[in-house]
């Protein structure tokens, strides 16, 4: 069995989630969980990304470089996502919009 999830994974969880919400899908969604891990790994950020703001690529940078035990910087994490939820290019408002119509 390997390594326990850590707050690392959990951040990648919340990227992964925000992708998702913004663009409807994720490059992996329909695949075999061998395959997803490998993927994970090897996609490039433009691949995954696509032409979000540059805070998302920051984000998913400061994700990959780090390790398991790794220190957080909460704040500087809840910043970046918080700039994204209130910029013009967010769906964030478009989504609740649509729960509430």
């Amino acid at each position: 069995m390997g390594k326990p999830y850590s707050p690392v994974d959990d951040l990648f969880s919340v990227f992964y989630s925000f992708l998702k919400i913004s663009t409807g899908t994720l490059p992996w969604c329909g695949r075999l969980k061998s395959i997803v891990a490998i993927q994970k790994f090897c996609i490039s950020p433009t691949e995954l990304i696509g032409c979000k703001p540059e805070t998302v690529y920051q984000i998913y940078e400061k994700l990959r470089s780090l390790n398991y035990d790794d220190e957080l910087d909460y704040d500087w994490f809840i910043d970046k996502f918080k700039s994204l939820m209130i910029s013009d290019l967010s769906p964030i408002e478009e989504i609740f919009e649509s729960f509430t119509a």
